[in-house]
């Protein structure tokens, strides 16, 4: 509504919150993985109303992100990115078309996938337009044999990172050639604080320019002193969650249409 040219309700959030302060960023947070668990699980008019939830929550960001709680905050982010990146079927897309015609959302507060929804049918259709997508497929260096898996170890580790861990999830300047682009070094590693950081550059130059770097379906964030590093944090998730996470593909995109998969 706020979007639309009304902002009075928006601006009672405030008093009308008070009561649950204490659990805002529960609330948010449980709120958010509701909604990643809806755009996962939905087709249909289901599927439209999952990312119009996200829609929702995306224009309330913008205005409030400054006042919410940082776990908060960042649950809703990471859900925004994954209705952003959510394959749609025929009816959702249709749906979402009317959505924007009855709501018409000035294009700074609407999210692409709203702005312009397409389904996977037509996506297809315009990839096979403008050619396939290249992706490297890597695999990263595997135990040596005899030692414990990752998801045996992790489930010993439900509160920090265990140094066992650590060593395991460990993978360290694994070669990597793209098209185009060279030869590229790509590390990752877990941080005492549930965080994976994931480091991607080439010797002795500038760092390649990245679109996108995700863990499964979580975004990464660039790191601003640091321009071949990126973190994904796994803070918000249950443990479980966590170690399904870990084992998740990296999936790196890059501006030339070429896209890494490291798994």
């Amino acid at each position: 509504m706020a979007a639309l040219g009304d902002p009075g309700p928006l601006k009672r959030w405030p008093e009308l919150a008070e009561p649950f302060k204490e659990r805002l960023e529960s609330l948010l947070i449980e709120r958010s993985e509701e909604g990643l668990w809806d755009l996962d699980q939905s087709v249909g008019q289901d599927l439209a109303m999952a990312v119009i939830d996200a829609q929702d929550f995306y224009c309330f960001l913008k205005r409030e992100g400054g006042i919410l709680p940082k776990r908060g905050k960042r649950m809703l982010a990471e859900w925004i990115e994954s209705a952003e990146r959510t394959a749609l079927d025929e009816e959702a897309a249709a749906l979402l078309r009317r959505f924007l015609k009855r709501f018409p959302l000035p294009p700074k507060d609407c999210l692409a996938i709203v702005a312009v929804p397409m389904s996977f049918t037509e996506e297809s259709i315009l990839a096979a337009a403008v050619g396939p997508l290249t992706t490297v497929d890597v695999q990263w260096p595997q135990l040596q044999p005899g030692e414990p898996a990752l998801a045996e170890i992790a489930q010993l580790d439900a509160g920090a990172p265990s140094d066992r861990l650590k060593r395991q999830f460990e993978r360290l300047n694994v070669r990597v050639e793209i098209p185009s682009i060279g030869e590229l070094s790509v590390s990752r590693r877990i941080d005492e604080c549930w965080r994976v950081v994931i480091d991607i550059g080439r010797d002795d130059e500038e760092p390649p320019e990245i679109e996108l770097v995700r863990l499964g379906n979580l975004p990464a964030r660039s790191v601003k002193d640091s321009a071949e590093r990126w973190l994904v944090d796994l803070r918000p998730w249950q443990h479980m969650q966590r170690l399904r996470l870990m084992e998740a593909p990296l999936v790196v995109s890059f501006p030339n249409g070429c896209r890494l998969r490291v798994r």
